[in-house]
């Protein structure tokens, strides 16, 4: 779950920090910034950070699974 602290309408207080820290399928990422849906503006690149970042998540987890 992808989410940052200045989002205005999904705040901090109603993210489900207990239940990710105890589940081991649930994943809970927070940025600093990114407000709502902040997550679109482009990079140098032209692409969306969230779609870089969701590609590293996965790589990480199949490196996890697979050393």
């Amino acid at each position: 779950m992808l989410s940052s602290r200045d989002d205005p309408f999904l705040t901090p207080s109603c993210l489900p920090w207990k239940i990710a820290d105890a589940h081991r399928f649930l994943t809970l990422e927070i940025t600093d910034n990114g407000g709502h849906v902040g997550f679109m503006g482009y990079n140098v690149h032209g692409t969306y950070w969230h779609e870089h970042r969701i590609s590293e998540f996965v790589h990480e987890q199949i490196e996890r699974m697979h050393p």
